[in-house]
């Protein structure tokens, strides 16, 4: 964004409020990630987009299920929200109207619950989130992919902070979601824009019913995914999906790990034996 890009080598001035204000919101994001978390079973606005309903199910009902996640991407996490916070700061220091950081938002159901998520910013009037990735994820940005391929939800979570702040002046623009996207590699910023007109409050509120109602049964619905052929030996694996899924051991209950020269490889039904060490430690990713 040319905004953003102004600053550099502008001159402007830094104050102590400003320097405060960053410092302050990036200290918050290390001091939550080295905390100690137990696993929270709720649905929020954040798990929504998940594309499997049986991943849902276990998030919400299960947690303590989930694989551990590996320190290396809990610093990977921590890294990209340091990233995001900045350019948050960023959007601020260069004229942008940027509300509602962070804060809590809801949806109330007819049963009296209220599912909740954390908004990133209201940026110029338009529910915004900010994501960082690096130089191959930001294609998905920067050529306006997600309509058609969106596979962690993000648009679905935007949508919901529309129904949660439906009748919030402060979003001027109903119709419109956005988001501000950082290169972690290259550090360029993508503005992407979405027109979400077609999707009414009352479908997104219902959505969020039928999750759920969904989650409040006894048992896991359905897999999503289904294995696929590893080859010509018979023998099947995980698709991409379920590899990434952190319930993928809980799921697929015949689940074996084995360590080949390109990488590890999920076997959940196995006729011939590979010729490669099996990683026995179920919650080693």
């Amino acid at each position: 964004m040319k905004s953003i890009y102004g600053l550099f080598g502008s001159g402007a001035h830094v104050s102590e409020q400003e320097a405060l204000d960053l410092g302050t919101a990036m200290a918050s994001h290390v001091e939550e990630a080295i905390a100690e978390r137990r696993p929270r079973g709720i649905l929020r606005a954040s798990n929504l987009g998940t594309k499997c309903e049986r991943k849902l199910w276990y998030t919400v009902n299960t947690p303590e299920k989930a694989e551990p996640v590996e320190p290396h991407a809990q610093n990977k996490f921590l890294y990209g929200h340091l990233i995001e916070e900045y350019i948050l700061w960023m959007l601020k220091k260069a004229g942008h109207k940027v509300e509602k950081r962070q804060e809590t938002v809801g949806i109330t159901l007819p049963n009296g619950k209220t599912v909740e998520g954390h908004i990133d910013c209201i940026l110029d009037g338009r529910i915004t989130d900010v994501k960082s990735a690096n130089s191959r994820g930001m294609d998905k940005f920067k050529y306006h992919k997600l309509e058609q391929d969106d596979p962690f939800g993000y648009i679905d979570q935007l949508d919901f902070y529309r129904a949660a702040l439906d009748d919030d002046p402060a979003v001027s623009d109903k119709d419109n979601v956005q988001f501000v996207a950082i290169d972690k590699e290259l550090g360029h910023v993508v503005l992407d824009e979405y027109n979400r007109s077609h999707v009414s409050i009352a479908a997104i509120k219902a959505k969020v019913q039928t999750a759920d109602d969904m989650c409040s049964l006894p048992e896991p619905p359905a897999r999503g995914y289904f294995a696929e052929p590893d080859g010509k030996s018979g023998n099947l694996q995980l698709c991409m999906e379920c590899r990434y899924c952190e319930y993928k051991w809980t799921c697929w209950p015949s689940l074996r790990k084995f360590i080949y020269a390109n990488g590890p490889r999920w076997l959940v039904k196995v006729l011939r034996e590979p010729d490669v060490p099996e990683d026995t430690n179920r919650h080693r990713t």
